[in-house]
């Protein structure tokens, strides 16, 4: 991905982690399960766990070069027990993030150096 050493992704689907693990090199992707909090190292973030990224503080993004977050609506969180999620938007555009797609029940945003820098958004690309 782009010359990434570390790929770390968060997932709440135990299907979709064992597909993600069996497709990639465990040496530079590492796919969790739900997100917990944890910003372990790497090059890349990624978190799409249907709500668990409610508590996300958008700030420690900043150490990924590049960073993917999915946010759900109210929708989809309240059906979990989990608060509402939109609110996350504002605080990722606030450090540079951008909504790269939005489906219903999910909208993902992306960020980082390397997000600015190099990656064309799909909405822009030829």
């Amino acid at each position: 991905m782009h010359g990434a050493s570390k790929v770390v992704g968060f997932e709440a689907d135990p299907k979709r982690i064992a597909w993600m693990k069996a497709l990639r090199s465990e040496q530079w992707f590492d796919f969790r399960g739900p997100w917990k909090g944890e910003t372990p190292p790497g090059d890349v973030f990624k978190i799409d766990c249907e709500g668990c990224e409610t508590n996300l503080d958008a700030e420690a993004l900043r150490k990924y070069p590049l960073w993917f977050v999915a946010i759900h609506p109210a929708s989809v969180t309240t059906k979990l027990g989990l608060p509402e999620t939109v609110r996350l938007a504002p605080r990722l555009e606030a450090i540079g993030g951008e909504k790269v797609y939005e489906i219903p029940g999910e909208t993902m945003y992306r960020g980082g150096d390397l997000a600015r820098s190099q990656l064309p958004h799909p909405s822009r690309s030829a």
